[in-house]
């Protein structure tokens, strides 16, 4: 017990706390606190994850005997020792790649250790309530003109943003890209619909609030991944509540409650052009229909690395060469320098024999996951599969190159687990 001051629990607490606040508003930072120092807070959140380490370590809370642990601690050392045979030779690069498959992964099993049920229902609120200022900031982005101070992006610069349609560019929010409000909205989607299973967790008026942000953030973000990824929450909600029993009641007032919502949205005057503008985007993205621009594409996604692995050298290319950092290290430009997809940029950076090693890693973490979350379903606990719902995916083949994807997979791999058993 502390004898003054915080215990190493309550320090544990604050810096996850930290963790997630840096998740959610390093972009800010990057774009419009401190530009100049953008590329050295790219790594922002790497000092919190090592003292959370330390920290974990002196209370016997580090998970060293855990299997996942111990193999990225395997898999991290065979990827330094086949950096020396890779096609692209640099320690800086190697070491980046490093951070980015293998340092936050212990975070995973850490969380559960530290936080109980009413940190886990304070982060849910809080997510909550930022989503408030999240859509906000989206719909000005919207509105605005890209060399408008809120539309800069990383370092300040007011460069073009990611096209959407009818001349209008994705919105990042508080991100440094768009890609952080495909992964934010969802997690904010869990917790509410956690928070119609189970009452009085979340204040009524913050769920309705929030519920109407998110509906209104979906079309004014221009991004088809946003709104599957809150669909794919809200079919796992549906799940739940049908395992868990729940009056079919529930079902009839939760789609009540999305009609009325749906209803009435597109009614406010400044959300109709958001809607018109995502329409365009998805009739212009899906005009070859839904099973060859989604669900073929997709599935390539995975198969496509696979077919391909017998071409890239044995040793690969080299652990962080796929990532923006490590493209910018090595060619002095930023760009997906071995291909845009996750499972590619595995096979491609660490060769066909450990980058199959490494994938089935990532397959049977979200497969644990997936486990946990449904043996606490069966008990009565539906937030860990709807957290999961969330960020599974992300776990599964995300981009974990970019920091904020990283983040929040980790961040909801945690806090599905420590839902699991802590609620």
């Amino acid at each position: 017990m502390k004898k003054g001051g915080f215990s190493t629990l309550e320090l544990l607490k604050m810096l996850i706390w930290a963790f997630l606040i840096l998740l959610l508003f390093e972009g800010a930072l990057r774009k419009w606190v401190a530009p100049s120092l953008s590329d050295p807070l790219l790594i922002i959140r790497d000092p919190i994850v090592i003292l959370i380490y330390l920290f974990a370590i002196k209370s016997n809370r580090f998970p060293a005997g855990n299997p996942f642990v111990a193999g990225a601690v395997l898999l991290s050392t065979a990827s330094f020792i086949f950096s020396f045979f890779a096609e692209y030779k640099n320690l800086w690069v190697t070491l980046y790649g490093i951070r980015i498959n293998y340092l936050y992964t212990p975070l995973i099993f850490i969380m559960p250790r530290v936080l109980d049920e009413d940190d886990i229902l304070k982060i849910g609120r809080f997510l909550v309530y930022c989503s408030l200022g999240m859509t906000t900031i989206v719909v000005l982005q919207f509105f605005s003109s890209q060399g408008a101070w809120i539309n800069r992006q990383i370092g300040g610069l007011q460069t073009v943003g990611i096209t959407g349609a009818e001349g209008r560019f994705r919105p990042s929010g508080t991100f440094s890209f768009v890609t952080g409000i495909s992964a934010f909205y969802p997690l904010v989607t869990a917790f509410l619909f956690a928070g119609l299973i189970r009452k009085n967790i979340i204040p009524k008026w913050a769920m309705i609030a929030s519920a109407t942000a998110v509906v209104i953030a979906i079309p004014f973000s221009i991004s088809r991944l946003t709104a599957l990824s809150c669909v794919l929450v809200l079919l796992a909600g549906l799940l739940s509540a049908f395992v868990l029993g729940i009056r079919p009641g529930f079902v009839a007032r939760s789609i009540a409650i999305l009609a009325i919502l749906a209803s009435i949205v597109p009614f406010l005057p400044f959300v109709h052009e958001g809607i018109r503008t995502f329409e365009t985007r998805w009739n212009i993205s899906t005009d070859q229909g839904i099973k060859v621009s989604i669900i073929d594409r997709y599935i390539s996604d995975f198969v496509t690395p696979i077919q391909h692995s017998t071409d890239v050298p044995f040793f690969g290319y080299g652990i962080g060469a796929g990532s923006n950092v490590g493209a910018k290290l090595l060619t002095g430009k930023r760009s997906f320098l071995l291909g845009e997809g996750e499972w590619s940029r595995i096979i491609m950076e660490l060769g066909m024999v450990l980058g199959l090693a490494y994938i089935i890693y990532r397959i049977a973490l979200t497969w644990y996951l997936f486990k946990t979350s449904m043996r606490a379903l069966m008990r009565g606990n539906a937030m860990p599969i709807l957290i999961l719902s969330a960020c599974g995916l992300l776990v599964l083949h995300g981009q974990w190159g970019p920091p904020t994807i990283l983040g929040f997979a980790i961040f909801g791999a945690g806090l599905t687990i420590a839902a699991a058993r802590n609620i």
